[in-house]
């Protein structure tokens, strides 16, 4: 470049160079390696210039040449709707802080799905309005040791007359990494989707804000080394298949995992629940709760009719600490369940409900083993933890006729090695079992 003085050439010479240049620019652009700051395109990170133009100049030119990334540099960026394309990598250096804008109208949701709507539950339009946009991009990523920041921006035409724009919203996509990166106080979900494939979420930390991760058809996910300190479910959603859950610790004022609609080949492993939460539930208002209610919840059906199976669900080496339920099954009309193994699992300090496995469909509930676990329940000198008459749950647990461990219309059973621990000597009985047809017990304790 320095070796030619383009102001000194003819219109016809400098013309043909320059197109030479842009021709060389366009073909570097398509190795996976090619950078694109987006200080060069006009980006400021003085925390108060609005980059929302910027940014999407600099992702939509690394994606018509071909792909490659979008560097996010140190400083406070702040933007509206950030439109993410196919082949583009966005990387957050160190220190660099992505903010979304206190400004409703600088946010985008995406207008049309052309999916089952009714099957995937999808909810209204100005409620998926999110800080980053996707839809049907594949081979996309955000790395780095950067924060994403929602600002708990506040909608008051948003569910719940406070509901904001989610952080990051994907739908129709496929071949998509997290990692690395920061999600903070986010105005909805960090992470919301529909119909995504090829996952990887990695050593995030998710902090504040409602659901850490919620996904609503899933194929080939994985969500390892993530830290959750929520103020809702740290992951929900479901129409789940082929999914991990591995290695993360999970905190919130909600539920850590919370399964809407049904499952197959679940793995949840090496997992820690633990509460009180760090955050209050966001919709608790002037309470602001910090009760953590149930470790896992696997509930299809529990807030809409979620017909299908929950089957080859594996939930294995998880603690539960200080939580009021360490973990909830349930089947409802047009479910059913094959196949689900608690082991290895280990509860402290749990405080109101029994852990229980029941069936409240007409479908059956089959080979269930629960084995080498360990639940320990402190009470409480005021909460009753044992309840008279049996209901279906809800959303939540609930209160059943025994504090350790509930069992209802189920077809086989397997209990090994199990020992109910309750320091409040009062509450009995230990546990219960509601028309189960057959047991295999091998070393129970209580």
């Amino acid at each position: 470049m320095k070796m030619l003085d383009v102001s000194k050439v003819g219109s016809f010479r400098e013309s043909l160079f320059i197109s030479l240049i842009l021709f060389v620019q366009i073909s570097w652009a398509s190795n996976d390696g090619d950078i694109y700051n987006v200080v060069s395109f006009g980006a400021k990170g003085d925390g108060v210039t609005d980059n929302t133009l910027f940014i999407n100049r600099a992702i939509e030119a690394c994606f018509l040449a071909g792909g490659g990334t979008v560097v996010i540099p140190e400083g406070t960026f702040l933007t509206g709707s950030i439109l993410l394309k196919s082949k583009v990598n966005l990387f957050l250096e160190r220190n660099s802080v992505v903010r979304g804008i206190d400004d409703l109208r600088k946010y985008r949701s995406i207008s049309d799905f052309n999916m089952d709507e009714a099957y995937y539950k999808v909810k209204p339009r100005n409620w998926n309005k999110a800080l980053f946009l996707g839809d049907r991009v594949e081979d996309i990523s955000i790395t780095g040791d950067g924060v994403i920041d929602g600002a708990h921006i506040r909608d008051e035409e948003g569910e719940e007359g406070m509901r904001g724009p989610h952080i990051l919203f994907l739908s129709r996509s496929k071949g998509i990494t997290v990692s690395g990166v920061k999600f903070r106080r986010a105005s909805n979900y960090a992470f919301m989707s529909y119909d995504i494939e090829r996952v990887s979420f990695n050593n995030l930390l998710v902090e504040e804000g409602w659901d850490g991760i919620h996904i609503r058809g899933g194929k080939d996910i994985c969500i390892r080394d993530c830290r959750f300190y929520t103020g809702d479910d740290a992951i929900a959603g479901g129409l789940w298949e082929d999914m991990v859950i591995e290695n993360c610790y999970m905190n919130s004022s909600c539920n850590g995992i919370r399964l809407i609609m049904p499952a197959v080949n679940l793995k949840i492993a090496g997992c820690e629940f633990c509460g009180p939460g760090k955050y209050p539930h966001r919709t608790s208002g002037e309470r602001k709760r910090r009760n953590m209610l149930s470790g896992i919840l696997l509930q299809p059906g529990a807030w809409f009719p979620a017909f299908g199976d929950v089957r080859d669900v594996s939930i294995s080496n998880c603690s539960f600490d200080r939580l009021d339920n360490p973990f909830l099954v349930t089947l409802n009309e047009g479910n059913r369940g094959e196949r689900i193994c608690l082991e290895h699992i280990r509860g402290t300090r749990l405080m109101k409900a029994a852990a229980s496995v029941e069936n409240w469909g007409n479908s059956s509930f089959k080979d269930i083993r629960l084995s080498d676990i360990s639940l320990s329940y402190v009470g409480g000198k005021v909460q009753k933890m044992v309840g008279r008459v049996t209901s279906r749950p809800l959303t939540d647990y609930r209160l059943l006729p025994c504090w350790g461990l509930y069992l209802r219309n189920l077809n086989h059973v397997v209990l090994r090695n199990i020992r109910l621990d309750c320091e409040n000597g009062k509450w009995k009985p230990a546990s219960c079992f509601d028309n189960v047809m057959s047991v295999e017990i091998d070393n129970v304790n209580f």
